[in-house]
């Protein structure tokens, strides 16, 4: 790796395991599962990973978990969400809601585009999709995310 894919390592990794245990911190009964999603970011998991995949393939994916985790995060009960928010911003100086405010501008670059040109974008769109139908399923956006999807995926599967 070079010194600007290990620096976006560390911080990938810092943000994740703090957003990890925060999320996690009450909770006592899912150790096994919750140990196993900070694995991810370990020394011994990115050696592994980067003896079979290039380093970009590897903060792909780490790039992925982050979009998943900040997703999860923002789902959290507001007292936990405030508090976690808190101590992000303490430490990189942003917090949850400039992440997702980044993840949208991200997803309307897309569509301004008209297409998806990557398996992150797709996560992104896909994150989207969820989160909207969530709030609104006959969102007119949402077909518009769709179509996008299943462009990318018709061109790209094998």
């Amino acid at each position: 790796m070079n010194a600007h894919q290990e620096a976006e390592f560390l911080f990938l990794r810092k943000w994740c395991v703090a957003v990890i245990d925060a999320i996690y911190s009450h909770n006592t009964t899912h150790t096994e599962l919750i140990n196993l999603r900070k694995q991810a970011f370990e020394e011994e998991t990115k050696a592994k990973y980067l003896e079979q995949a290039t380093p970009g393939t590897y903060l792909k994916g780490l790039r992925q978990a982050y979009n998943e985790i900040n997703a999860i995060a923002l789902n959290a009960p507001d007292q936990l969400l405030k508090e976690l928010n808190n101590t992000l911003f303490t430490e990189f100086g942003k917090d949850l809601s400039t992440c997702s405010s980044d993840m949208s501008s991200g997803v309307e670059q897309i569509i301004n585009r008209g297409k998806i040109i990557n398996d992150e974008e797709f996560g992104l769109i896909e994150q989207k999709v969820s989160d909207i139908s969530q709030i609104d399923a006959n969102s007119s956006k949402i077909q518009t995310l769709n179509k996008l999807l299943a462009t990318y995926y018709l061109l790209n599967r094998e």
